[in-house]
């Protein structure tokens, strides 16, 4: 019981939460008047690949583990309060998700584990922290509203 609840939280809940929270930043972008966004789940060597007027969606061979959601303007660049927005859809997708299936009220394991797992990735994201070349959405968010010109509050040049 306990491989099959684990597989499922790898294979399956885990992935469709990222392919929830990446899709919140690419739901952002579009509205944010983004001219193209790129949505990729996984790692490794590319399995499928989809393009559809801006948005390209990519899956790759190790789909469980993250995705990442890129966005541009061709013309300018996205405000702070765009950048702000988007920044924030990921978290907000998932938190949505998991208030919808929350408030269903139907018993079931792996119900649960995703509504579970839709809170704490919205959670864990908005907690500002960096490792190596990563952000998460709360450092982008936090480095962006405080950024200047000459600097910021983390020091990165």
């Amino acid at each position: 019981m306990y491989v099959i609840i684990f597989l499922c939280l790898v294979l399956v809940i885990g992935p469709l939460g990222t392919i929830i929270h990446e899709t919140g930043h690419l739901l952002g972008a579009l509205l944010g008047k983004a001219d193209k966004a790129y949505l990729r789940i996984g790692i490794g060597q590319r399995v499928s690949k989809f393009e559809m007027k801006k948005v390209t969606i990519e899956f790759n061979r190790l789909f469980f583990i993250g995705g990442l959601t890129s966005s541009e303007k061709e013309n300018s660049s996205f405000t702070k309060k765009e950048g702000a927005f988007i920044i924030l859809c990921g978290p907000l997708a998932n938190l949505i998700v998991a208030t919808i299936i929350q408030s269903i009220s139907i018993e079931n394991l792996y119900l649960s584990l995703f509504m579970m797992f839709n809170y704490w990735l919205a959670f864990i994201n908005i907690i500002p922290f960096k490792t190596r070349n990563r952000q998460s959405d709360g450092y982008q968010f936090i480095k962006l509203v405080f950024c200047w010109k000459n600097g910021d509050i983390f020091n990165e040049k």
